[in-house]
């Protein structure tokens, strides 16, 4: 069954705790969007490809994000097949990007994020079989990987390019330009190293802390972008 970080270390954080007065420059989140399509093949999805994956188990946030940062849902093992049958690149990289925010990542991966930041993730174990001369052996371990803390951390008023829209049933969206200029609550984010935004829920922003880890452990297919900084 999912369990966050957190969980599986029995609750406890060996992260640093960090001083909340001082401003944090803020990176965005991108996963290998200029690189080729893996060749992975979810082959026991609970929906064809073309469907949107179901949400999971934590509540919608009144933000209507349609299931992204919800966790995971009751499900066998997921599978994965890795080949140039699904794809023109193999293997894996640490970090793939799945539909619905989730991420398929690598043990390394998921051993750096979970040292980082235990509360802000959930984490599922799948099962990847490789292909080798045209058959199917068991492959190395990955995870699923999905974002689950919302914070209401974005200073719409400061944020150059911030555009508040109010959808039917009051669902707040914030639509943000020039992505580089967002203005950050610093008390919202606390110790915080990774995060979505309330009502700007498909992007994942993450400290410098975060962002110094993962380059360190050597960490394939993760791109950071400047985001702005915290007042």
């Amino acid at each position: 069954s999912p369990l966050t970080a957190g969980q599986a270390r029995g609750g406890s954080w060996e992260g640093k705790v960090m001083d909340t007065q001082q401003p944090l420059k803020m990176y965005d989140v991108a996963i290998g969007l200029e690189r080729k399509r893996a060749g992975k093949k979810w082959v026991n999805a609970p929906v064809p490809a073309d469907q949107p994956l179901p949400a999971g188990h934590i509540p919608d946030h009144g933000n209507h994000a349609q299931g992204t940062g919800s966790g995971f849902w009751e499900m066998e093992t997921p599978i994965f097949e890795v080949s140039k049958r699904h794809g023109p690149r193999v293997p894996l990289l640490d970090v793939e990007p799945l539909d619905r925010g989730l991420w398929l990542i690598s043990d390394k991966c998921k051993n750096v994020l979970e040292r980082i930041d235990p509360e802000a993730f959930e984490f599922l174990k799948v099962e990847t079989r490789v292909e080798r001369d045209g058959e199917f052996i068991p492959g190395p371990q990955y995870w699923l990987c999905d974002v689950i803390r919302y914070l209401d951390a974005l200073d719409e008023a400061k944020t150059r390019g911030a555009t508040v829209k109010i959808y039917p049933g009051g669902i707040k969206r914030v639509e943000i330009r020039g992505r580089d200029k967002q203005v950050f609550f610093r008390r919202s984010i606390g110790n915080a190293k990774v995060f979505r935004l309330l009502h700007a829920p498909l992007g994942v922003y993450v400290t410098a802390e975060l962002v110094d880890a993962v380059r360190a452990e050597g960490i394939t297919n993760f791109d950071f972008d400047p985001a702005g900084s915290t007042v």
